[in-house]
């Protein structure tokens, strides 16, 4: 997608053939880490799909639905890399394979488009179009894929409401909590579900229910010993989903900080 240029007002130009929608590092755009890219077209960006798995029963009509998700996100970025010379071409190519292969503190490449630089993908380098090399100006496509889907805002922190702008629920980063005293259960609630964690915990040590990597550690510094063991079985991680509104408590312990991100499909 490419801005028109606003000719009536020179003050207010674009640069010719700036890409409104092209895709950015670490907030600087491929045009800027690679000398020659040119980006073209972006796809995977518009209506997401849906993953429906049905059985059929016999003497009924229709299907019966086991299954609803969202699908991973796949996006296709078609280019254009011009060179010089041959070996020109070959270090451009160099630097592009570079960039696609590099990893944030997430473990992922972390993406995001011009016109949405707020919203990051965690995505990861998948697959290349085929191409020849009859020329120094080649025109081809890569594809990132996005695990969970979405894109995510930066992460916000509080002890108290939620805040979310886009998501119906979401599930949180990190709830961190301060034992009140020496205490042997504690109790967390969104108001729905409740997580609820039997062991011995004192005031002096944190701990971090930790929803990306699915884990609970007893922690100082974030470094610390996993108690996930700790956690009643009929206390899912994965299913303690919080929404606008709603305030993190607990019994035994102190609710220090809950972190999250707002999501877009």
């Amino acid at each position: 997608m490419y801005s028109f240029t606003e000719l009536t007002n020179p003050s207010r130009a674009e640069p010719q053939g700036f890409a409104s929608d092209e895709l950015m590092i670490n907030g600087r755009t491929l045009s800027e880490l690679v000398k020659g890219y040119r980006h073209l077209i972006v796809k995977g960006r518009g209506i997401h799909s849906r993953r429906i798995k049905t059985t059929e029963i016999p003497g009924r009509r229709g299907v019966w639905v086991d299954l609803v998700e969202d699908s991973e996100t796949i996006l296709e970025i078609q280019y254009m890399l011009t060179a010089e010379t041959s070996a020109e071409l070959r270090d451009r190519f160099q630097m592009l394979n570079k960039w696609l292969r590099y990893y944030g503190p997430s473990g992922f490449l972390e993406v995001s488009f011009k016109d949405e630089p707020e919203w990051i993908y965690y995505a990861l380098f998948s697959d290349a179009d085929d191409f020849e090399e009859n020329s120094l100006s080649v025109m081809s496509s890569f594809k990132l894929l996005v695990p969970d889907g979405v894109k995510k805002r930066a992460e916000q922190g509080s002890t108290g409401a939620i805040t979310l702008k886009d998501a119906y629920e979401v599930l949180p980063d990190r709830i961190v909590l301060t034992p009140e005293g020496t205490v042997n259960r504690i109790e967390i609630t969104n108001g729905r579900q409740k997580l609820i964690m039997n062991g011995s915990y004192k005031s002096d040590t944190d701990i971090v229910l930790d929803f990306t990597g699915d884990e609970i550690r007893l922690d100082k510094g974030y470094t610390g010993i996993s108690i996930l063991s700790e956690l009643e079985l009929h206390s899912p991680l994965e299913e303690f989903k919080i929404r606008h509104g709603d305030t993190i408590s607990a019994k035994g312990a102190r609710v220090k900080t809950v972190r999250w991100r707002d999501e877009r499909l």
